[in-house]
């Protein structure tokens, strides 16, 4: 038992513990821009070695213009290659946001409209045969992800590699996921990854053209993103940053046969004018530039669906190509997330203030990072923290209690034993058959916490979500289970009325 002394103690370390690293600027402090270019270079080189990450690039935007752009660490560690903010990134799903922006160009020029039924367009390829009605889903469902379409991943291809047709991949061929109906559309949330590669064979279909040149003639050079692209070539493969595992190793070089869902090539600074270009800029620039009317950018960042499962805690709902959260104090914040092998990206804007900010990783490692920095940056503008760094400031916390409750626990039932080994009321006696229920009972609690911790730590997602921390868990969980086990081969005696000694546990 401690003391209210202890008790004291204990709890400041708690505290200490989970606010490590989590120090930002406070609401009240009004930094100025330089002040907050001040604290990032400071903080990001800190965190990029509290969870070995190799490199960073970030973009501030603020009234509509680009604020800041800056680049930190390597793109190729054994190269000793510098990352600048010209180095090329896959975005991942980011690219989501930006064919939101083809598509509802499309609509613009009265090609489409975003509740016009997808299956009018479709030569090339057919849905499969449903339980659900095909006839009723709309582009706007496919922008949002309730479409009902299935959620899938798709394979990677060297970049010597034949890469299947785009029809091919929607029907599954060579290791694709096959693109089915898999819940009635329109009535619930499910991301899809292909629900936009169906997109990006619609607008093949409606312009004629690949999806590619269409993108980058409407959309990439009218928004002066001159260093973005959909295809991976030789240029692009050159100047690429290179990726890491959680384990540090670099990802070898990789194509995909689809790109409306995350394959396009970009740099932080053209991602940024990107985002910038969703809010009026002191330049005189309207939102949408001159590729959409106001109108419809507006229209792309209303919210369609509520989000469900892990997609909720960052977010309140699905809008066409982005995610809406609507904060306590009224703002809207629009975001995408990017994940893929060896990195993770994200993208923040508030419209109304025409804040935003843009941080592209080259490591699997940067979840918690990006939620920090995030953290920070929705300090520094004025607004409650998002949900992806509430959701951290959270979590963390009860984390570091589990953590040092289990270790403590741990230290608890050491002491307590081997006093008991010490003073004679325990014996090693592993093969005694007294209170053999309950010592088989403790035993099997302690070797089913040690494969659980096993488990966890196969697990990439729960390393990917808590870097650094994860091995705490994991470690702590595999010394309770040893300490658990200890009773268990010394059963503690006592005598009964006729002085013959007893085992309990």
């Amino acid at each position: 038992m401690c003391t209210l002394s202890d008790c004291r103690i204990i709890f400041i370390a708690i505290s200490c513990v989970a606010l490590f690293g989590c120090a930002g600027p406070t609401a009240d402090e009004e930094m100025s821009p330089e002040q907050f270019v001040d604290h990032l270079n400071e903080q990001i080189p800190q965190l990029m070695g509290s969870y070995n990450i190799p490199g960073v690039c970030i973009a501030v935007i603020q009234d509509g213009n680009i604020r800041m752009s800056h680049a930190y660490g390597y793109a190729d560690i054994e190269k000793r290659k510098p990352l600048t903010t010209e180095t090329v990134f896959r975005i991942e799903s980011i690219t989501k946001s930006v064919t939101a922006w083809g598509i509802m160009n499309l609509v613009g020029q009265g090609k489409i409209g975003l509740d016009d039924p997808v299956e009018q367009f479709l030569r090339r390829w057919q849905f499969p045969a449903s339980e659900y009605s095909s006839d009723t889903i709309t582009f706007r469902q496919l922008l949002s992800h309730s479409g009902g379409i299935n959620s899938a991943i798709y394979p990677a291809y060297s970049p010597d590699e034949q890469l299947p047709a785009l029809e091919a991949v929607l029907s599954g061929v060579n290791d694709n996921p096959e693109t089915r109906i898999v819940r009635e559309p329109g009535t619930t949330f499910l991301y899809s990854n292909p629900g936009f590669v169906l997109l990006e064979l619609l607008t093949e279909e409606v312009t004629g053209t690949s999806f590619a040149g269409y993108m980058e003639t409407s959309i990439l050079l009218p928004l002066g993103m001159e260093n973005s692209t959909f295809i991976f070539d030789d240029a692009v493969n050159s100047g690429i940053t290179s990726k890491y595992l959680l384990n540090g190793k670099k990802v070898p070089s990789q194509n995909e046969a689809v790109q409306a869902h995350g394959g396009l090539y970009t740099n932080v600074e053209d991602l940024a004018r990107f985002v910038a270009a969703s809010v009026e800029g002191s330049n005189g620039r309207y939102p949408g530039g001159s590729v959409l009317s106001a109108s419809n950018v507006r229209e792309l960042h209303l919210p369609v669906i509520k989000t469900k499962s892990i997609y909720a805690l960052v977010s309140d709902a699905s809008g066409m190509g982005h995610f809406i959260e609507d904060l306590p104090k009224g703002q809207r914040v629009i975001s995408h997330g990017g994940q893929g092998t060896g990195t993770i990206t994200w993208m923040y804007l508030v419209p109304e203030k025409g804040d935003g900010i843009v941080i592209l990783t080259n490591s699997e490692r940067s979840f918690r990072f990006i939620a920090q920095i995030v953290r920070d940056w929705s300090q520094w503008i004025g607004i409650t923290p998002v949900g992806f760094s509430r959701t951290y400031s959270i979590v963390i916390p009860f984390v570091w209690i589990f953590i040092i409750g289990l270790v403590l626990l741990s230290l608890w039932i050491v002491v307590r034993t081997g006093m008991h080994v010490i003073s004679g009321k325990r014996q090693f006696s592993p093969l005694t058959k007294a209170s053999i229920v309950k010592r088989i009972f403790t035993g099997g609690a302690s070797l089913l916490i040690i494969v659980f911790s096993l488990w966890l730590n196969d697990l990439k997602m729960f390393h990917i979500v808590l870097p650094v921390m994860s091995m705490w868990i994991i470690y702590s969980g595999i010394l309770f289970a040893v300490v658990l086990f200890m009773p268990v081969l010394f059963p503690r005696f006592s005598r009964g009325e006729n002085g013959i000694k007893k085992s309990t546990i």
